[in-house]
């Protein structure tokens, strides 16, 4: 299943879209949830492998950026044990800006791009992993930082020139820069996010334009359940775990939101724990500009991170600034197995880049313009088609609409703005 054949049937019938699928290279991090065999906060227990890549998809159409996605992706990997591969994908920022020209079904789409995101072979991020600390190359013909002046000079003269006479670069074989981690059989599947109602996240400024609509907190919360409720049912068998909290709202009133689920077994609760009273600590995950990691991270500095339940901390959340503001802000969770299909991915559907700052700098072409204007959205697209076009001998993937709505007229306050997490926006000055 390609990217194309993932989207069209959420696209409007018969309009051009492009799409640009960036990845930033899978690389060792710290465990989403502090292992709690490993005794004390700054030990690693080097048996729990931790692989993280994050996507950022942007939507094109009629030459202008429409609709951004961030997703990060999560492996946690068992080294010497049976216990099966936890794959999490954390929904972390998404956005449009209103500049679109035609109606768009935003919730199809980004069902859609989790699809799509789901379907790719756990493998295909683990064959070629960038390893925490980087072993000491074997090769005497390699120049490094500890590498003295005079010995760096002599390796120099003793390379090879090419034919412009210029220094031939040493090969490096990939065994030495990666490392390969293969995922188990049982593969354990979660979907996480955390809802709070903003005027933008992605697109600096685009809540200045009257076409962009914003969604209230419950709102918001009940766009969401529907998407995430919807792959679900396409998506996970009938054991799986889904879960809504709403940090210091009573459970009567979390339960009414999920009355009119598909899915049968949502609850009331989270997730990353089955006892109230475990620590927190050892349960709720860290993930990027995220208010509950940022309360893991005050109840360290407050010396209570080993005392505080999970129980607790969903309590004492609530009183943090971020949910002060009169809007329902919720967590999302769903754990359990995937049961679609399984995509290898062809080449054109997404960008793997070299580096994190490679993928950052790629993703600010995008994020840091101003969309206060329509020329916003207009830069952007240049950018991307340029950089793609230049750099990497590339184009983003063209897709034709297949999905026909009950409307496909000028957008007039209907392009959905979906907004998730806490995000600081960079912005890059215009020329």
């Amino acid at each position: 299943m390609t990217l194309e054949d993932c989207l069209k049937n959420s696209l409007p019938l018969g309009e051009e879209f492009e799409i640009f699928n960036l990845q930033s290279p899978p690389r060792e991090t710290s465990p989403i949830v502090f292992p709690e065999a490993a005794g004390n906060i700054n030990k690693k227990n080097e048996n729990i492998k931790t692989v993280k890549t994050q996507h950022f998809v942007a939507l094109c159409h009629s030459q202008k950026v429409v609709f951004a996605v961030e997703i990060v992706v999560y492996f946690t990997i068992y080294l010497n044990s049976s216990a099966p591969t936890e794959r999490l994908l954390f929904v972390s920022k998404a956005d449009t800006n209103g500049y679109c020209s035609v109606k768009l079904n935003v919730g199809r789409i980004v069902r859609s791009i989790i699809a799509f995101i789901l379907a790719i072979d756990p493998n295909h991020y683990l064959q070629k992993v960038k390893p925490g600390v980087r072993k000491l190359l074997a090769s005497d013909h390699i120049i490094r930082r500890t590498t003295p002046v005079r010995k760096a000079l002599k390796i120099l003269s003793e390379r090879k020139l090419d034919r412009n006479g210029i220094n031939s670069k040493v090969h490096i074989p990939e065994h030495e820069l990666y490392v390969k981690y293969t995922a188990a059989t049982e593969l354990i599947t979660q979907i996480s996010l955390f809802t709070r109602a903003e005027p933008q996240y992605l697109f600096s400024d685009s809540s200045k334009n009257p076409n962009k609509h914003i969604l209230s907190g419950d709102k918001l919360l009940l766009w969401w359940l529907r998407i995430i409720d919807q792959v679900i049912v396409e998506s996970f068998d009938d054991t799986t775990k889904a879960t809504l909290q709403i940090p210091g709202e009573e459970k009567r009133i979390i339960a009414n939101y999920l009355r009119r689920t598909k899915y049968k077994n949502w609850t009331v609760g989270d997730i990353f724990s089955k006892d109230p009273q475990d620590i927190a600590l050892y349960r709720i995950p860290l993930f990027p500009d995220d208010p509950k990691g940022r309360f893991l991270e005050h109840l360290a500095s407050d010396g209570r991170i080993h005392k505080v339940t999970v129980s607790t901390f969903w309590t004492e959340l609530q009183a943090r600034q971020e949910f002060r503001l009169g809007s329902t802000v919720s967590v999302i969770g769903v754990s359990g197995r995937y049961t679609g299909i399984t995509n290898v991915l062809q080449p054109q559907d997404i960008v793997v880049t070299m580096s994190k700052n490679e993928f950052k700098n790629l993703k600010n072409y995008i994020t840091g313009e101003e969309y206060d204007t329509s020329e916003g959205a207009e830069e952007a697209y240049m950018n991307i088609r340029d950089i793609l076009k230049n750099n990497y001998a590339s184009q983003m993937v063209k897709i034709t609409g297949n999905f026909k709505s009950q409307v496909n007229a000028p957008q007039q306050n209907t392009n959905t703005i979906n907004v998730i997490n806490t995000l600081s926006i960079h912005r890059k000055p215009r020329a």
